[in-house]
């Protein structure tokens, strides 16, 4: 995910985007479960739904590729940069990621994203945090 280049702007708002659903990714879980949930529904459900994400999200690259004139022109690169996006961090990272989901007795809070918290508090809102300005 950090090895992707971009706007330095819109990764800090990436980062604030991923910070606040890192401090909230236990809330759906526990209540599936506090409504009756089971853990043969949600394997069952995250087995169908792993493939689902992975298709969407194939078709979202292709459309995007697809509508973008200089792709066209140069077809090399198209290929190359496609498989480039896939063998990526994304890709890499989130398979291995989303295959927990599965485990038995799997819950959020079994990944352990403290650090990564920390690192992107201190980022963001930190002393000199890159979002610091625009607190109010």
């Amino acid at each position: 995910f950090r090895a992707i280049p971009g706007d330095a702007e819109v990764w800090n708002l990436l980062k604030w985007h991923a910070l606040e659903e890192l401090e909230h990714k236990s809330v759906a879980f526990d209540v599936f479960r506090s409504v009756g949930g089971t853990e043969r529904v949600r394997r069952r459900v995250m087995a169908v739904m792993i493939p689902l994400l992975l298709l969407l999200m194939s078709g979202t690259l292709a459309y995007s590729v697809a509508r973008d004139p200089e792709a066209c022109r140069q077809p090399v690169r198209l290929v190359r940069e496609t498989y480039r996006v896939y063998r990526g961090p994304i890709f890499r990272g989130l398979i291995p990621e989303l295959r927990q989901y599965l485990r038995p007795g799997f819950h959020p809070d079994d990944i352990d994203t403290n650090a990564l918290l920390e690192q992107w508090q201190e980022e963001l809102f930190g002393t000199k945090g890159a979002l610091v300005g625009y607190l109010k």
